[in-house]
Order: structure tokens, then C-alpha cells, then sequence
């Protein structure tokens, strides 16, 4: 992920900006000004006005400005003022103000909420109240004598909430529904941070994270293991899935660290309002549910940072946006059709078919392929299906969709051409995951892993299905198409069927498939796993391709963002020197890969410094006519202090003019030396 834009929000209306907020369902935003509220569309380009509402004199005389908003389900949202006056707010399927309701708590609210379906206030004591939509208390909870009297914050991930008192103390509590009616005491866990301003807890409640009073950014895991991310933290937020954290500074500095690999960038963003004399600090910030927007806000002026982002799901060089197919290695960029922004924004979902010369992408309520050939989009608009999934499996497009109306999972066989459905099959359980190689492809759900092929017919047919005991969140399949890699959510990356633990304490893993060899990110290292070998090959990247990693740079200029290209496999070769049957197969695995020749050249000037060439001499021999071609291109790319090396390996010079007459006079100017 990384910051491709920056643009000023116009809101068409002059008061003091209080708080942004999201529905549960992320099609709308909340803009809460100081005397009014808007409803905005985050399902359309430059979030259009959907509706307001404007508080009168009496209201605002009675009950005091507006303080926060939350929402309680997807058409209830709740505005409220620190004196107590709520008001409960009432959506159509539009997102249209239809009924208002005014109820007075008569307590002075000092954090909200929501889970069940119902309002969560917190007033001193501290007490939790559970409100109904339509404005009643269901219940109250009490905490014990010991707890901090003010919970200045609450954010809940059912069944688990994380709280923030006043003194700076962060606990966790468990609230079950059942508890809750019966009005059960709370039982509450501190966590080992002082100092909390603010927390908030993933979906997955696999972390926590923290935000103290002096601007550090920290993850906290559920066995207790701190990670501190930044020290210069003014607003915060995570994307759904907690993967990534950004964090904004006062001075514009945007921090995006990742979960996965656990590096941070860093770029400086060019603000307006750092300018001014009177230096406003930024208040409020929102994410989108998608994790593309960045919403921010000053008490006058807001703004929208757009990230691109990779799919996680499937790693590759194509980022987007939420309107462009960006590939940074090259600096191509494709606009989205422009239908597609008006009915099914924003982009989520990309595919690539280097053989068809294809990009696919999935929208909200729509599908699209653009052929490089005819320099044209082809659209399907799809009102029934939402996209989890994308990726191309030769000759065909495959995705995982999510069907609103039965409501189930299905697995797509989709038309290269015009995107049509070929075949179609139902998933049982909730989709995690999918890992694709030339003749199989599997899918993972709660459920099951299930291996699949397709027939000429074309028909998507079943090969092997696995039951896991274990919760996981990605899979990889093995070059031979039965066994599996599940990486759990305890960080063990674990082999099927035989359920053996390969490694622990991974964070991430992909998988060099030509000859089953893993990558995993683990304690913000990365690692080769082959033979039962780690290899340590230095920093983490987005994307290993077999040959070259892909690492987000550190520190980058706004609009002038680029990957920075490592090596993998020459540290790989060089380790296995002394087993040169190892470095055999991996260079045939690789042979019709790009860049090959360039990483054997690598590899020989690691052997060569090191002292270790000889391996190259067996290696070699066996490659039949390849070494010559591996070999003339590192005759011209090792150190020159090794050229006369690569000459002893070589044929004599006039049998090379004539294999390689192309390059002729570069050979001639390399042996004239």
C-alpha cells in the first residue's frame, strides 16, 4: 500500500467539522458539524450529499452543540451532545433521512458505541448502557470499585471490546449478549500499556491497537506481544482486516505499516493548511471499508487520502485505486471505465493475463476486462454478486463471489472474452482464501480447502477437499497439487494432510511453486524455507516473483513512488552451493523465467567472492546448451575482476561468434579486454 493522492473536500457548507464516521455496511458517511449532520455516499465518486440535517436554535439552546456520532446498524445512527440529548436518525435503503427521535439521558456520556444491534453508552462510574434504536434502555452494567471511574473510549468487535480509561489505563472485556440482559458483572482484563489515549480492536480480534498521549502508535496481539509502529501519531487508522495501520503526524507525515511483512513507509504529504499562521490541528479521521480512502479533517477543512494497494489475496505488480489500475514497475496506469465509477465504485478486485494481455477488475455491482489489443473496456453490470475474489487461470478468469439474495459463496468459471459465466459452483462456510498454479487451484472456506481443475468441457470439477482443525487466514498449494500450507491465525505455517508445523512465528508466507520453496516474513525478517533450510534473504517485499523481490521503499516522495527491485533467488543459489544438485534443480525450474541469466550472474559473483565457484563447474555441465546462454550473459554482467572466470568456462571465442552472432562485437570488445 502506498499514497497516490491527496485532494481537498468540499462539503458546500460553513460550520466547525466535529467527527467523521462510517456505516456498519460502509456505504455511507457521516459528517458531523457543529449544529448539523450529512449523510455522504462512499459507493460513488466525490462522495455526493445523500441528505442532512440541520439542528434549530431551541435544540441547539436546550442540549448544546453536537459532540459525537455513532451508528448503530447500517440505517440508525445516533448524534449526541456531552450533556445527554440524543438524537436517533432513521435511513431509507437510499441513505434518506425518514424519522427522527429525540430522547434526553439525563447523563453526562462520556464514551459510545455499538454491538447487538444497540447503542453503547458509557457514563461515569463507570457504567455501560445499552439503548435500543428506537431510544429505550435494554440494560446497564457496572465494573468494580477498582476500575477507573471515566472510560473515555470504547470500541467493540463482538464479543470482545477494548476500553480506554482517563488515567491512561486500556483494559479488555468479553460482552456476551446473554450477560448483558442478565445484567452479570464484567469481568475486565488491563492491558500491559500506560499512557492510552485511544484503542481499537480487528475484526478478527487477533490485535489491538494503541495510540498513547504522546504519539506512539503500538499493535498489541492477543498473546501479549508489543509492536511499536511510530512515535509521531496524531489520528490513526486500520483497515478492516487490521493489515495495514496508517497514521497521519501534525506535520503531514503518513506512516503505512504493514502487518504482514512489518515494515513502515513513511512519505510527507503537502497539507494547506500547514502554511497557515494559525497551524489548525487535525481533529477527526475516517478509513473506508475497503481500505482505499483516508478521510481527515482540520475544524474547517477535510481531506481524502487514496491509497494503492495490492491484493493481498494473490500478490502481483498490479496496485489500483478506486478508479485506476496502476503497475509501478512500469508507471502504466489505466482509468476504470467511466460506467463503472457511476455503478459500481470503487474498484476492489484486479487481474492480470499476461498471455491474453488482459486486465480484469471487479467493482461494487459490476465486472470489467480491458483488452491491451483494442485499448477498450468491456463492462457487466452483476446486482446479485459481490466480488471477494479474482484471478486468471488459463484460458479462463476464476472469482469467488458473494451472492446477496440466497446469501451464499460461489466460485465463478468466467469468459476470457465478455466475462460470461461458464460453470458456477456453491461454497459451503465463509470465504478465506484461494492460491492458483497452471493446472490446479484451491479455495478455502471456514468449511473446508478444496482443490479444484478444469475440464475441456470447460466444467470446474473437484480433485481433493481437506478438513482443517485449525483457524487459519491464507493457503498455498504445493506444486503437485494435493498437499496444502495454511498459515494459522497463531503464526504457524503447517503442511496438509500431514498437519506437520513447518515454521512458527510467521507473519506472512508466499511460494516460489516451481520448486515448492516458501518465503515467510517472520519478526520483520524475510526467509527462503527449502529442504528444511531458512535462508535468511533480508528485507521483506510485497512480491517475490521467483527471481526478484519487490520492497516498498522506506521513505518516498508524494507522486513519485516506486518499488525498489532486491535479489532472492542468487542468496538462495549461493546458500546451496555446496549441494550443487540443489542449485541444478533450481536453476531448471527457472530457466524460461525473466531475468534468469541476470540472477545466475549474481550468483556467480557471490561464489566468486567467497571462493566457492567450483560447485558452477558440476552445475553446469549438466545444463546442456542453457549454460551458454546462462554463461555469455554473466560474462557481461559479473565483476570485471571475474570475466577471465566465465572465459574458462566458455568454449573458445571463435566457436561463440558463431552461436551468438547477434551480440558478436560485444563478445569481440569483452575477449580484446
Amino acid at each position: 500500500m502506498y499514497v497516490s493522492g491527496l485532494e481537498k473536500l468540499d462539503f458546500s457548507y460553513q460550520a466547525e467539522i466535529i467527527s467523521f464516521s462510517k456505516s456498519h455496511c460502509g456505504k455511507y458517511l457521516g459528517v458531523l458539524f457543529r449544529n448539523a449532520l450529512q449523510i455522504r455516499s462512499l459507493t460513488q465518486i466525490n462522495l455526493p450529499l445523500i441528505d442532512s440535517y440541520l439542528r434549530d436554535d431551541a435544540s441547539l439552546r436546550a442540549g448544546g452543540f453536537n459532540h459525537w456520532i455513532q451508528w448503530i446498524n447500517s440505517n440508525n445512527l445516533v448524534i449526541g451532545t456531552q450533556t445527554g440529548h440524543l438524537l436517533f436518525l432513521y435511513l431509507d435503503q437510499n441513505g434518506k433521512i425518514i424519522e427522527t427521535n429525540a430522547i434526553i439521558l439525563g447523563k453526562i456520556i462520556t464514551a459510545h458505541s455499538s454491538v447487538f444491534g444497540a447503542l453503547v453508552l458509557a457514563t461515569s462510574g463507570p457504567n455501560l448502557h445499552f439503548i435500543s434504536p428506537q431510544g429505550d434502555i435494554l440494560s446497564s452494567l457496572s465494573f468494580p470499585l477498582s476500575v477507573p471511574v471515566i472510560i473515555r473510549q470504547i470500541d467493540i468487535s463482538d464479543p470482545l471490546a477494548v476500553l480506554t480509561f482517563s488515567d491512561g489505563a486500556a483494559a479488555q472485556i468479553t460482552l456476551k449478549q446473554s450477560d448483558i440482559i442478565e445484567q452479570k458483572p464484567v469481568s475486565i482484563s488491563f492491558l500491559p500499556v500506560p499512557e492510552i489515549s485511544s484503542a481499537s480492536i480487528g475484526i478478527n480480534k487477533s490485535c489491538i491497537a494503541l495510540q498513547t498521549f504522546k504519539g506512539s502508535l503500538i499493535r498489541i496481539s492477543k498473546s501479549q506481544e508489543i509492536t511499536y509502529i511510530c512515535d509521531d501519531c496524531s489520528l490513526y487508522q486500520t483497515t478492516r482486516d487490521f493489515l495495514y495501520f496508517i497514521s497521519l503526524a501534525a506535520n503531514g507525515t503518513i506512516s503505512i505499516w504493514s502487518s504482514k511483512t512489518g515494515q513502515l513507509s513513511k512519505t510527507q504529504l503537502d497539507f494547506p493548511f500547514l502554511a497557515e499562521a494559525t497551524n489548525p490541528s487535525l481533529i477527526t479521521s475516517e478509513i473506508d471499508i475497503n481500505g482505499l480512502r483516508f478521510f481527515c479533517a482540520t475544524s474547517s477543512e477535510a481531506y481524502v487520502i487514496t491509497f494503492s494497494v495490492i491484493d493481498n489475496l494473490s500478490p502481483s505488480l498490479l496496485f489500483h485505486t478506486p478508479t485506476h489500475v496502476i503497475i509501478p514497475t512500469t508507471n502504466v496506469t489505466i482509468a476504470v471505465p467511466d460506467d463503472m465509477n457511476e455503478i459500481g465504485y470503487p474498484l476492489h478486485s484486479v487481474a492480470y493475463s499476461a498471455d491474453q494481455k488482459k486486465t480484469a477488475i471487479a467493482g461494487r455491482r459490476c465486472f470489467a476486462i480491458y483488452s491491451e489489443n483494442t485499448a477498450k473496456w468491456h463492462l457487466v453490470k452483476d446486482e446479485v454478486n459481490l466480488c471477494r475474489a479474482l484471478w486468471y487461470h488459463h484460458p479462463f478468469f476464476l472469482s469467488v463471489v458473494f451472492d446477496y439474495e440466497t446469501p451464499v459463496y460461489k466460485l465463478l468459471l468466467l469468459s476470457a472474452e465478455d466475462f460470461s459465466v461458464i460453470d458456477a459452483g456453491l461454497l459451503e462456510g465463509i470465504f478465506i482464501g484461494f492460491d492458483n498454479n497452471e493446472t490446479h487451484f484451491l479455495v478455502a472456506t471456514s468449511h473446508s480447502i478444496s482443490i479444484f481443475e478444469i475440464t475441456k468441457a470447460p466444467k470446474i470439477i473437484l480433485v481433493k477437499r481437506y478438513v482443517s482443525e485449525h483457524s487459519f487466514d491464507q493457503v498455498l498449494l504445493y506444486h503437485n497439487n494435493e498437499n496444502v500450507a495454511i498459515l494459522t491465525t497463531d503464526k504457524e505455517l503447517i503442511e496438509l494432510p500431514s498437519n506437520n508445523i513447518l515454521i512458527e512465528g510467521v507473519s506472512s508466507a508466499t511460494m516460489c511453486r516451481e520448486i515448492d520453496m516458501f518465503l515467510v516474513v517472520a519478526h520483520g525478517q524475510q526467509f527462503a524455507l527449502y529442504n528444511q533450510e531458512l535462508i535468511r534473504i533480508g528485507t521483506p517485499s510485497v512480491l517475490v516473483d521467483g527471481i526478484t523481490a519487490y520492497i516498498l521503499p522506506k521513505e518516498y516522495k508524494f507522486k513519485e513512488f516506486s518499488l525498489i527491485q532486491g535479489e532472492f533467488l542468487p542468496q538462495v543459489m549461493f546458500h546451496f552451493l555446496d549441494q550443487p544438485e540443489i542449485v541444478e534443480k533450481l536453476l531448471r525450474s527457472f530457466l524460461r523465467t525473466r531475468n534468469i541469466s541476470l540472477a545466475v550472474s549474481r550468483a556467480l559473483d557471490l561464489a566468486f567472492d567467497a571462493n566457492k565457484y567450483d560447485s558452477f563447474n558440476i552445475i553446469f555441465e549438466n545444463l546442456g546448451e542453457a549454460k551458454y546462454t546462462l554463461l555469455i550473459i554473466a560474462l557481461f554482467n559479473v565483476s570485471p575482476q571475474y570475466q577471465n572466470r566465465i572465459k574458462a568456462l566458455l568454449p573458445p571465442v571463435d566457436q561463440l561468434l558463431v552461436k551468438f552472432p547477434n551480440i558478436a562485437d560485444q563478445i569481440k570488445g569483452v575477449y580484446s579486454q
